[in-house]
């Protein structure tokens, strides 16, 4: 099977709850790809090669300068055994040596880490259309953050991974193209002549401060989306299936858990319903919501209670489609490996900036069928929203999902209201 994906984004990011009892699992012994890194606001950290040997624990790593707007580019050697690495600069043929402060990194599960649950991001049932992934979890506190990884169920191919810190800071990997071998091993994994007795520098750095090489502000998010619209397909925004159903987690800055739970989506009719799965949820008050869009309203329903509040929808953009103004961006790709049979999915990206939510959306589509796999809302004040679809299927089994319950008729419209995002940001600020 093919497979595809991205910011798979994007993907999901944590709620901490135990499925199974299960070690984590281990990678290939070698792995080599493309690897895409974001930092908040939706800046671009690190777009490059990377070649890992898991055996040995080295990883090199080289900036691509033609998909990243900035004058610094990365080229490193780690030696994670070691505990140092090298900031190798090719072109003045120059070398720093310097302390690796922290063993951690994304290119496998860490010790110890949690299962969080597995699934199929996308679709088991539609072709070509989702990859069985695993997702894990672990707190790492010299790192004040959240680290989690998501890798294939059969093959443990990192597919990609989120670090989110206490500062509200984030760093979304995802891993493209990935082939089960190395490039030239006795190259990419020795330091160059040029870096023979350098001294080791008192100055040193972990995996995820390398990863941060770009300034994050709004000039460089501005770059960012001048760059990836230079590189941006001619292709007119696809259309989602008539009717889709499945399970949505949403996960919030810092990993807090936003939503888990069945999503239901009608998009010739414009309207989603919502509900959270209360055993996964974690939260004193559980969500579920009919949003329509055509009306401008939402619901929030409290079945428990048979009580309901009718609200004003101050946007109407979501993620169950691309919107009409949304870029390609670039050319298709694939997360994970697009040789191995069940590692991989095949992905498109499209992206717009939003200046009513302050920030930039990315969403992320199976080529074909126009598949909501994942979706990402970036914003200039660092608040962040990562949605990702899981067991999706081109139906919805009951239309009456979409139709509010009766104890809902003949309520007044409450003067205060929400976006889409904002109803999935308060619910994450919930204890």
């Amino acid at each position: 099977m093919r497979l595809t994906g991205f910011l798979c984004v994007a993907l999901w990011s944590a709620s901490a709850v135990v499925l199974a009892e299960h070690q984590p699992c281990r990678p290939p012994p070698q792995t080599h790809g493309n690897l895409w890194v974001t930092a908040a606001k939706g800046a671009p950290a690190s777009v490059g090669e990377f070649n890992y040997d898991s055996q040995a624990r080295k990883l090199h790593f080289k900036d691509d300068a033609l998909h990243v707007n900035k004058t610094d580019h990365l080229e490193m050697l780690i030696f994670f055994e070691e505990g140092i690495f090298y900031d190798i600069d090719s072109h003045n043929q120059s070398c720093h040596k310097k302390t690796l402060q922290s063993t951690y990194h994304c290119l496998e599960v860490p010790p110890n880490a949690t299962h969080v649950t597995e699934g199929y991001l996308g679709s088991e049932f539609i072709g070509d259309q989702g990859v069985r992934m695993r997702k894990w979890r672990k707190r790492v506190p010299e790192l004040d953050g959240v680290v989690t990884v998501a890798t294939t169920s059969c093959g443990c191919v990192t597919l990609f991974a989120t670090l989110f810190t206490d500062s509200n800071d984030v760093l979304v990997f995802n891993f493209l193209d990935v082939e089960m071998k190395v490039k030239n091993p006795l190259e990419v994994f020795v330091p160059p002549s040029y870096c023979d007795g350098v001294a080791l520098e008192e100055e040193g750095d972990t995996f995820f401060g390398l990863a941060t090489m770009c300034k994050i502000g709004f000039l460089c998010l501005t770059a960012w989306c001048v760059t990836a619209v230079g590189f941006a397909q001619s292709q007119q925004p696809c259309k989602p299936p008539p009717l889709v159903s499945g399970f949505l987690w949403v996960t919030a800055a810092k990993g807090l858990p936003a939503g888990a739970g069945n999503f239901f989506y009608d998009s010739p009719g414009k309207r989603l319903r919502f509900t959270d799965n209360e055993s996964l949820s974690q939260k004193a008050k559980y969500l579920d919501v009919l949003f329509l869009f055509e009306e401008g309203i939402f619901y929030e329903i409290n079945s428990k209670t048979s009580s309901c509040k009718k609200r004003p929808l101050q946007s109407l953009l979501h993620p169950m489609e691309v919107q009409q103004n949304m870029t390609a961006e670039g050319e298709d790709m694939y997360l994970g490996s697009r040789v191995d049979s069940g590692q991989g999915l095949n992905m498109r990206n499209w992206i717009m900036q939003v200046p009513q939510l302050n920030g930039v959306f990315v969403v992320t589509t199976s080529p074909v069928g126009c598949l909501t796999l994942s979706a990402v809302l970036f914003t200039q004040s660092k608040d962040l929203l990562i949605f990702s679809f899981i067991e999706v299927t081109k139906e919805v089994k009951d239309p009456q999902v979409f139709v509010p319950p009766a104890f809902c008729d003949g309520v007044p419209l409450e003067p205060e209201g929400n976006t889409f995002f904002g109803v999935f940001l308060k619910q994450a600020h919930l204890s």
